[in-house]
């Protein structure tokens, strides 16, 4: 029997710095109150003078006073993440989001096909992997392409774009590969992709938001289509761009 993991996340750009406090710790569908249901851990990552800070626990978040400190950074981008653990077993190294170079990563769903994945990635990427779920390895498998196009050290562009769209479509065409909703980010940038769970955003305010579940009832959300892929960037007089590649 395969289990899905419902796994929360949020992902966040803005134009100028800011806390996330409130989406994060303080509304009645923040991070903090999803974790009693999603209590196998947490992570916050927040790119700060152009490199990203990594805070993790695995306790529950709502149980953690760090995941409140780690919450009260200002910050332009963001990606938060609780854990409801369905591969690999409770521990620091199986916290999302994973970071490697200029990359931050994370995922909600569960992955079946974890051995088109092995097969596909290098074995130095492979070798990074210090936790044992299928995040990780599809995180790996994301990088090894970029890194066979060598762009694995670039900031996002139109190359990026058509090797990501590239890597996604191959595995997801796959029969009965998982649930791979991710968000990755170079601080800069932020991809964004659904495929077989809930996913919702919002841009207002020069801030634009991709959440597992909305925090709030307000109209500013609109459900994010399965199977796109977007990628939002803060553009030319701090303006927040968004350009579709892949359409469902």
């Amino acid at each position: 029997m395969t289990l899905y993991g419902m796994c929360r996340l949020v992902a966040a750009l803005s134009t100028r710095p800011r806390a996330l406090q409130h989406a994060l710790v303080a509304a009645p569908r923040s991070l903090k109150a999803l974790s009693v249901e999603h209590r196998h851990g947490w992570g916050v990552a927040a790119h700060r003078e152009e490199r990203w800070s990594l805070s993790v626990g695995t306790p529950p978040a709502h149980e953690d006073p760090a995941f409140d400190d780690a919450c009260a950074q200002e910050t332009h981008a963001w990606i938060a993440h609780v854990r409801l653990a369905t591969v690999g077993s409770v521990q620091r190294e199986n916290t999302h989001p994973f970071l490697r170079g200029r990359w931050c990563f994370a995922h909600n769903g569960t992955i079946n096909h974890q051995d088109f994945l092995r097969e596909r990635t290098s074995p130095e990427r492979d070798g990074e992997r210090e936790g044992s779920t299928d995040s990780e390895r599809f995180f790996a498998y994301i990088l090894t392409r970029l890194d066979q196009e060598g762009l694995a050290s670039e900031p996002a562009c139109g190359r990026v774009d058509r090797a990501l769209v590239e890597a996604v479509r191959e595995a997801t065409e796959r029969e009965g590969f998982g649930a791979v909703n991710f968000v990755l980010s170079d601080g800069e940038a932020l991809y964004v992709h659904r495929l077989g769970r809930t996913l919702s955003i919002r841009e207002e305010d020069g801030l634009f938001v991709a959440a597992s579940e909305p925090w709030s009832d307000d109209d500013a959300w609109r459900p994010f289509d399965e199977r796109s892929l977007v990628r939002v960037e803060i553009g030319a007089g701090r303006t927040l761009r968004q350009r579709t590649l892949r359409a469902c």
